[in-house]
């Protein structure tokens, strides 16, 4: 599903900051079950750049949860 950016920060700045960490958890879960692979196999490439953007804007990249290391550590 793609989203235009515009109506992606007017949806979220109409949600409360608890539904805003409840979401945002929910897409850093989503994305930590789809991980390609190691970044650093030039294959995975194309797919681990088409994932960055979800993982800034979700959180993932600064998060410390466990099943995220897998994309900070």
């Amino acid at each position: 599903m793609r989203t235009h950016r515009l109506v992606h920060a007017v949806v979220r700045d109409t949600l409360s900051e608890y539904d805003q960490r409840t979401l945002s958890g929910w897409a850093r879960q989503a994305l930590a079950t789809v991980d390609p692979g190691s970044p650093s196999d030039p294959e995975q490439w194309p797919i681990h750049a088409e994932l960055i953007p979800h993982l800034d804007a979700s959180g993932a990249l600064d998060s410390d949860e466990p099943e995220l290391e897998i994309f900070n550590g």
